[in-house]
C-alpha cells in the first residue's frame, strides 16, 4: 500500500515552556498562534526515498487548532479525516513510554458540504491509541499511533459500530515539543474511509 509522508515546509516561532509539567514530562500540544499556519508537503516513500506527489499541500491554520490538541476542522474528505488523527496531540504533559487513547464519532448530516458534494460518508466511530516512544535531544518526541475506523449503523434507534473495521491508520509523528507542532508525520491508511 501507499505510504504518504508530510514534511513541514514552514516554521513558527519558538514558544516558552509551559508550567505544570513534572520532571521527565513534556507537553504534547499544538502551540501555534491563530494568525500562523503550517504547510505540509505530501510525499510517498518508495525504496526508502521521498518522492513528491501530485497531491496539494495540506495547510493547518492556527485558528483551526483546538485547546484539546486535535485540529477541530470539519474533514472535507477521506484524506482530511486521516490527517485529523495523524496530527492529533493529547494536549497534556506526558513522559516517554506513556500511552493514551482516542475515541470519537463522526456524523455528517445531509446539510453539510460533504453530503452536497456527494462524498456520502456514513457515520463513523474512530478509536485508537498513541504511544510516546522516546524523546530525542530533549526536543523531538517520537510518537506512534494506530487508529481504527468503524462504520456505524442504526439498530433499534441506537448507533452501533460494525464488528469489522473499514480501515486502519498507522501513524509515526515527530513532534517538536519546544515549538509545539508536529514537524513530520508518516502515515499509512489500510482500507477505505467512506
Amino acid at each position: 500500500g501507499k505510504r504518504a509522508v508530510f514534511v513541514l515546509a514552514i516554521s513558527v516561532s519558538l514558544c516558552s515552556p509551559l508550567a505544570g509539567q513534572s520532571e521527565g514530562e513534556v507537553y504534547l500540544r499544538w502551540r501555534i498562534a491563530s494568525d500562523e499556519y503550517v504547510i505540509y508537503n505530501v510525499a510517498e516513500i518508495s525504496g526508502g526515498k521521498l518522492i513528491p506527489t501530485q497531491e496539494p499541500p495540506f495547510i493547518l491554520f492556527g485558528y483551526e487548532v483546538s485547546e484539546k490538541g486535535a485540529p477541530p476542522f470539519l474533514p472535507a474528505g477521506p484524506r482530511e479525516l486521516a490527517v485529523l488523527f495523524a496530527l492529533s496531540l493529547p494536549n497534556e504533559a506526558r513522559k516517554p513510554n506513556s500511552r493514551w487513547t482516542v475515541e470519537r464519532r463522526y456524523f455528517f448530516p445531509p446539510t453539510t458540504m460533504l453530503a452536497q458534494a456527494g462524498w456520502g460518508v456514513i457515520p463513523l466511530e474512530v478509536t485508537g491509541s498513541f504511544a510516546f516512544q522516546r524523546l530525542e535531544g530533549k526536543k523531538i518526541a517520537k510518537i506512534q499511533g494506530v487508529i481504527t475506523y468503524f462504520q456505524l449503523k442504526l439498530v433499534k434507534g441506537q448507533w452501533t459500530r460494525e464488528a469489522k473495521p473499514s480501515a486502519s491508520l498507522d501513524v509515526l509523528q515527530e513532534v517538536d515539543v519546544e515549538e509545539g507542532l508536529v514537524k513530520r508525520v508518516q502515515y499509512r491508511l489500510n482500507g477505505t474511509i467512506n
